[in-house]
């Protein structure tokens, strides 16, 4: 509201110097200075408004502020502090933003409104009004030990008080007296002693919170002389500090939530929950249990992680041990017992359904099991390979006695044999076999072998010993003795069309065999027969052939080879007999003794 202008100095300045200093000063009059003069009052207008300020103090009989009083500067605003007694007379106060009062204020009239982000009164405060209305969001009323910050009471025709906010506070000594007494609002503290006298009280927070230090105690409710029942209602009730309840009833209706949910009571659903807000059967347990004494269970108990028994009691019988019932154990996964399983049953079995261990899955055992009486597989399924069949054993089967094998017996291990100890099968004893044996390589007798019956041997036959043969040897392949002559059987059914060139009825090696003795049986399809006996020699490169006994039937045949004449030839690593046959499509057989 000051605007400094320099004086003219009359030893120095002009005239001219004069007339600017004064227009300066008419100018701050109309345009910079705010006057109280009635009629020339200088103001501003609404588009070019005015600012002033004063270092100081300013005093008035009365001050008006049309839109608004605040604290802080010209750019800023900030708290507004009123540091003395303060009246309040009109029909409605109206405090709409953060106001601290640190004096005694007295307010009175037909409603008084506080609205604001926070309220705090820090001194003594009365305030007379029909309605009283406060709609921060956080109220707070603080004193010193020795002065009690409200005191609410009824008049004479009304004595219902109500507190109403998201959240009250109360840090100090507080007496509140009245027929009926609510608190509303989103949360309840109260920090400090409170005292409230009321034939009902009701707290419809959605949280009430009542804290003292380590010598009070928070709540004390006592009953009177004619109700000694106490009831705690609402969804969540809240204690942090000592709480004395005496009386003969007391009821709490809603949830129980003790230490942050150590000791939970779901009232909704009538459950109990230990480190568990969310009970999901009577009673919860989240987390360890020790249970120093016994436990009677009188229905299924339900675990849901593992269960642990430290006993260490040995079991010798059914009523001992550190785990004993009067009924059957029913296990949905693998049980491994560290020592000794006994079952003390003595029932046979005599299906898959019926003993002293009846499992529906297979049976594992590591180590070896001793079986006292007769082992019966029921599955039937056929084995194809050492993976499958109704028994299948990793390592081998040791029987002491006789074993009948209702299918046949299949030994994939391929170990040649090469004694009596080596081999596929190895046994102590005989081998007894019914019906017919077929050997894919030689067969070694170390002893005397006795055929009684048809032996048909499709490879070759090694014989180090005496041999008695008291019925037919059927052999289909060559026979060899003492490893220089071998005895060959071969024949051909039909040598085809041609009557001009010899053809081949059998070849042998010529690395192999240097001589032999060939017979050659030829039939014709006319019925007619010839027997020929030839000796065969060659030195790798020229074979020799003489045909020395020739016999055909039927006789009075004109030649004396009527079916065929023979020759030999060698060809690459082979020698050649041939035939030159006088009808098409005759056949052969041939038996040949080859010596090496």
């Amino acid at each position: 509201m000051a605007r400094y202008i320099a004086n003219v100095d009359t030893t120095s300045e002009t005239f001219g110097n004069w007339v600017v200093r004064t227009n300066q000063v008419l100018d701050a009059l109309s345009s910079e200075i705010i006057t109280a003069n009635a009629t020339f009052a200088n103001t501003g207008t609404t588009a070019a408004q005015r600012n002033a300020r004063l270092y100081g103090a300013f005093a008035a009989n009365t001050l008006v502020a049309e839109t608004a009083l605040r604290g802080g500067t010209l750019a800023t605003a900030a708290n507004l502090n009123i540091t003395s007694n303060t009246v309040f007379t009109g029909a409605a106060i109206n405090v709409a933003s953060n106001a601290t009062f640190t004096a005694n204020i007295s307010s009175s009239g037909a409603n008084v409104y506080l609205s604001g982000t926070q309220l705090d009164v820090l001194s003594n405060t009365n305030i007379t009004a029909q309605t009283l209305v406060y709609t921060s969001n956080t109220q707070s009323f603080k004193s010193n030990s020795s002065i009690t910050v409200i005191a609410i009471t009824g008049n004479s025709t009304t004595t219902s008080t109500a507190i109403g906010g998201n959240i009250t506070t109360i840090t100090s000594n507080t007496t509140i007296s009245g027929a009926n007494v609510y608190v509303n609002g989103t949360q309840f503290d109260s920090v400090s002693n409170t005292s409230i006298t009321a034939q009902t009280l009701v707290i419809t927070s959605n949280t009430q919170s009542f804290k003292s230090n380590s010598s009070i105690t928070a709540i004390a409710i006592t009953g009177n002389s004619t109700a000694t029942s106490t009831t705690i209602g609402g969804n969540l009730t809240t204690i942090s500090a000592n709480v004395v309840l005496s009386g003969t009833n007391h009821t709490i209706a809603g949830n129980v939530n003790i230490d942050s949910g150590v000791l939970f009571v779901n009232a909704t659903n009538n459950r109990v929950g230990f480190s568990n807000t969310t009970p999901d059967a009577t009673i919860a347990v989240t987390g360890t249990a020790n249970i120093s004494s016994d436990v009677a269970i009188g229905g299924t108990a339900a675990i849901g992680g593992i269960t642990t028994v430290t006993n260490t009691t040995n079991s010798i019988s059914t009523s001992t041990g550190s785990i004993v019932t009067s009924g059957g154990i029913g296990a949905a996964k693998s049980v491994t017992v560290g020592e000794i399983l006994n079952v003390g049953g003595t029932t046979n079995s005599s299906s898959i359904s019926t003993g002293t261990i009846i499992t529906t899955g297979g049976l594992g055992v590591a180590l070896a099991a001793q079986i006292g009486g007769k082992l019966t597989v029921g599955g039937t399924t056929n084995s194809t390979s050492t993976s499958t069949g109704s028994i299948i054993t990793a390592g081998g089967v040791g029987v002491a006695l006789a074993a009948q094998i209702g299918g046949k017996v299949t030994v994939t291990e391929a170990t040649n044999s090469s004694s009596t100890s080596t081999g596929s099968i190895i046994t102590a004893g005989g081998i007894g076999v019914a019906k017919s044996v077929q050997i894919g390589e030689k067969l070694t007798v170390a002893g005397d072998t006795t055929l009684t019956s048809n032996a048909a041997i499709a490879q070759n036959l090694t014989v180090t010993n005496s041999a008695s043969f008291s019925n037919t040897v059927s052999i289909a392949g060559a026979t060899t003795f003492k490893t220089d002559y071998v005895v060959d059987v071969y024949a051909n059914s039909d040598l085809g069309v041609g009557i001009v060139s010899p053809l081949t009825i059998y070849t042998f090696p010529k690395a192999t065999y240097k001589t032999g003795k060939i017979m050659v049986q030829a039939a014709n399809s006319t019925g007619g027969y010839q027997m020929a006996e030839m000796t065969v020699a060659h030195n790798n490169t020229t074979p020799y052939i003489t045909v020395f006994g020739t016999v055909a039937s039927p006789a009075g045949v004109g030649t004396s080879s009527p079916l065929g004449t023979f020759s030999v030839l060698i060809s690459g690593a082979d020698v050649q007999i041939k035939m030159l046959q006088t009808s098409n499509n005759s056949s052969t057989k041939v038996i040949a003794h080859l010596i090496k």
